[in-house]
């Protein structure tokens, strides 16, 4: 009895279009990385980009502060935007020492004293009921953090119709 050698299985073809996709990909961004302007990944980190990861991490912070007093309190995140400052913060326009955040009339009682930099506004926008803007797409967004944040149309409109120095000096640098 004559016996043949084994041959291994041929890959399947999905393996194989992974595995090239793989090695195109590694190869791609070691090219990309290292040539001019184009790149991926900024071939000179300035101070600039310093300071955006910094503000990056603080905000994460004041998120993560946020999201477990919210756990402590027993509140929600879908009962519960943030309001103010921190949105220009978020957008890179100005740092904000504090996260502002109002809750349903009927959850306030939940909230109690908040610990630094986390306040608690009620009643934040004259013209729009806080229940309204927690609960109105049209009036919020969604952080990656699960978080709901006003617009910027939202912000603005409060900042225009309460006119404190802090909100006239905003109102110029989103205007820029």
């Amino acid at each position: 009895c004559l016996k043949l050698p084994m041959r291994a299985p041929a890959a399947p073809p999905v393996i194989i279009f992974l595995l090239i996709a793989v090695i195109i990909m590694i190869t791609a961004r070691l090219f990309c990385w290292s040539s001019g302007p184009s790149s991926v990944m900024p071939r000179k980190i300035t101070q600039q980009h310093v300071m955006i990861s910094a503000m990056r991490q603080q905000i994460s912070n004041k998120e993560s502060l946020l999201l477990q007093f919210l756990r402590n309190c027993r509140v929600e995140t879908k009962d519960l935007c943030i309001v103010g400052g921190y949105l220009l913060e978020h957008f890179g326009i100005r740092h904000s020492p504090d996260i502002d955040f109002i809750v349903p009339k009927d959850k306030r009682q939940l909230v109690g004293d908040t610990p630094a930099p986390i306040d608690l506004n009620k009643d934040w926008h004259p013209n729009i009921d806080d229940d309204e803007i927690i609960h109105n797409e049209n009036y919020h967004t969604i952080l990656p953090c699960g978080l709901k944040i006003c617009t910027i149309e939202v912000l603005e409109e409060q900042k225009k119709m309460t006119k404190r120095p802090h909100d006239v000096s905003d109102l110029k640098l989103m205007s820029l």
